[in-house]
C-alpha cells in the first residue's frame, strides 16, 4: 500500500529513479510469487499503477514483469487470475512495448493451458487496437503476430478462436 502511495503522489521524476532500481523491482517481483492472493492483488495494483504513471518509459519494467504476471492469468485462484489480466491489459494499453509481443505470442500459441491461449490473443487484440502502426514495423514482430493469430483460429479452445477472431479484425 506505500508502494501504491508514492506511486499516486511522487509524479513521474522521483518515481522513475526507485523503479529502476534493481532491489524495488526484484521486492515487487517477489510478491508475485506469494501464495496469498491479497498481496499479488497489491502487488498487480502497484504494477498498474506504475504503468499508467510512467507511460511509455515503463517500457523496459514491462519486459520484466509481463512473463511473470502472464503465468498468474491461468491460476486456480480467481483473484490472482483476475487481478494479473487487468494488470496486463492495463500495462499494455498505458505503455507500447513491442518487445513484449514474442513473448505474448509465444505463451499464445504454444502454452498448454487454454486460458492462457486465449487472454494472449486478446492482449494481441489490446495492442493492434491501442499501439501505433509504428510499434510493428519490424517484419518479425508483425510475423509473430500474425503467425501467433493464425494459430489461434485453430486453437482447440472455442474462446480461444473467438479472441483469435477479434485479434485478427483488430490487425
Amino acid at each position: 500500500r506505500r508502494c501504491r502511495g508514492i506511486v499516486a503522489g511522487a509524479g513521474t521524476t522521483p518515481l522513475a529513479e526507485l523503479v529502476w532500481r534493481s532491489p524495488f523491482r526484484h521486492a515487487l517481483a517477489a510478491q508475485f510469487a506469494d501464495p496469498r492472493s491479497s498481496i499479488v492483488r497489491e502487488a498487480c495494483e502497484v504494477l498498474t499503477a506504475l504503468a499508467t504513471t510512467t507511460g511509455d518509459r515503463f517500457g523496459k519494467l514491462a519486459e520484466f514483469f509481463v512473463p511473470t504476471v502472464l503465468q498468474l492469468t491461468y491460476n486456480s485462484v480467481a483473484v490472482m487470475r483476475d487481478a494479473a489480466h487487468g494488470t496486463v491489459c492495463a500495462v499494455l494499453q498505458a505503455s507500447p512495448a513491442p518487445r513484449l509481443l514474442p513473448t505474448i505470442c509465444q505463451e499464445g500459441k504454444s502454452s498448454r493451458h487454454a486460458i492462457l491461449r486465449e487472454r494472449c490473443l486478446s492482449y494481441l487484440a489490446i495492442a493492434l487496437r491501442g499501439w501505433s502502426k509504428a510499434a510493428f514495423g519490424k517484419g518479425d514482430v508483425l510475423d509473430s503476430v500474425t503467425e501467433c493469430i493464425r494459430a489461434g483460429l485453430h486453437d482447440a479452445s472455442s474462446q480461444a478462436r473467438v479472441a483469435a477472431r477479434d485479434a485478427y479484425a483488430a490487425l
